[in-house]
């Protein structure tokens, strides 16, 4: 009777005490397998952390906000990974003798069999856990919809600063509701409308700013999107034009004051078409919009309209020289390197655009490159090429036979490839330099 009592506990007692012990051995007899283990498991968790950080990467450029969960995962991830290097390539290899030696050192071959399968338990666990649904959430700034970033391109030129004076007076004016600024290519209006926008978010002018590509072909299912982001819905209308026009003026309309800002038309838009309320019957939304033609900018019916020439001489070679690293030497007599810099300025043609990728491309280089980039510049035929003008296409292709490396040029090609004004995402990128 007691024995069948007594037996269950001290078979119990046994189990408990067994499964510690037989783990302990394993620790000495697995040592091998545990290190390999180990190995496998950190190679996965960096080849998910790899996809996950370029995921975060992608929404970086978009100005969006990294969800905290995922940031944690990655520096988790990062500082595991780090120990795992350490424990394998330097603790490993520091007692290798002692471990693959005919009398091997048990207490170390256990000690660091136990350390691996901790290390293997933890990457297992971030593994599974690094399966996010999203990455990010789209960025909301503290008072304004402004989705793009301020680059601090725009000098403060004389000739800009007219003009920028008269964009911001204009809205400020009741009774104007759509400004147009126009110029040829190259000459510098994308970069103003970002400066009007900064300044306008500094004096709090809108509730809203929002600022959208058109482009040569307009896509505005896409153009309505990209509105509808910045205002924080989405539109349920499908690919329904006019259904998704009539969602997005509403919102529009109880958005309070909202400045849109069109970048790049090249024909006339229908505003309403896209959604787009403008004009007396409300008040509170005004267009900028900018385009390489004035006609457009009459056609879209531009209450005040804005034309941007050339940066003047003296404003073209002094931002030449800051692109191009020139410093003044307050001699009154120019050496022959700099009369050849003053040439090749000069081939710019006082088009910012130009002035700043050859200057850049320039940067630092000795007399020959000079001599070889003003020859270029001067003998270069442009053949067959629509909408693109002489003066902004050669310091292009001068930039392009600059590149420093073919894997930089091979980038560039493959980035021509995709459509005008495409986000081009950077895992792309990656398996065309990885292919």
């Amino acid at each position: 009777m007691i024995l069948n009592f007594v037996l269950p506990i001290v078979m119990k007692i046994g189990e408990y005490l067994v499964a510690p012990v037989g783990r302990q051995f394993g620790y000495l007899f697995s040592y091998e397998r545990n290190i390999k283990h180990l190995e496998k498991q950190v190679q996965k968790l960096e080849d998910k952390r790899f996809g996950v950080q370029k995921s975060v990467e992608e929404a970086e450029t978009k100005s969006e906000t990294i969800a905290p969960d995922v940031a944690r995962w990655l520096k988790t991830v990062t500082e595991l990974n780090e120990e795992a290097k350490k424990f394998l390539e330097v603790e490993l290899k520091a007692n290798e003798g002692c471990l693959n030696g005919r009398c091997p050192n048990l207490k170390l071959r256990y000690s660091l069999s136990r350390k691996a399968t901790k290390k293997t338990q933890i990457a297992e666990e971030l593994h599974g856990e690094g399966d996010f649904s999203r990455v990010s959430y789209p960025a909301v700034a503290p008072s304004v919809g402004t989705t793009f970033a301020f680059t601090g391109g725009f000098k403060g030129f004389e000739s800009r600063r007219l003009i920028m004076n008269g964009v911001m007076e204009a809205l400020t004016n009741d009774s104007i509701y759509v400004i147009g600024i126009c110029g040829m290519g190259g000459v510098g209006k994308t970069t103003m409308v970002k400066e009007v926008a900064k300044k306008v978010e500094e004096k709090k002018m809108f509730d809203k700013i929002m600022m959208v590509v058109v482009s040569q072909n307009p896509d505005l299912i896409n153009i309505q999107g990209e509105i509808a982001k910045i205002l924080g819905f989405e539109l349920s209308g499908g690919n329904n034009l006019f259904a998704r026009a009539g969602e997005l003026g509403s919102r529009i309309l109880t958005a309070g004051r909202i400045l849109v800002i069109l970048d790049d038309v090249w024909k006339r838009l229908e505003l309403n078409d896209i959604g787009i309320p403008c004009g007396d019957h409300y008040k509170g939304c005004k267009i900028v919009m900018t385009s390489r033609s004035e006609d457009v900018c009459i056609g879209m019916e531009a209450d005040k309209n804005f034309k941007v020439g050339i940066l003047r001489e003296k404003e073209a070679w002094n931002l030449f020289k800051e692109m191009a690293g020139i410093s003044n030497d307050g001699t009154s007599h120019p050496t022959d390197l700099q009369l050849t810099q003053m040439a090749v300025a000069k081939e710019c043609g006082g088009l910012p655009i130009a002035i700043v990728t050859i200057g850049r491309a320039l940067r630092c280089k000795k007399k020959p490159s000079w001599d070889s980039a003003l020859e270029q510049l001067r003998k270069s035929m442009v053949k067959n090429i629509t909408e693109v003008g002489e003066k902004v296409f050669k310091p292009l292709k001068l930039s392009y036979n600059y590149l420093e490396s073919d894997e930089a040029k091979k980038c560039f090609l493959f980035c021509s490839l995709y459509p005008e004004d495409f986000d081009i995402p950077i895992e792309d990128l990656v398996r065309m330099q990885l292919g």
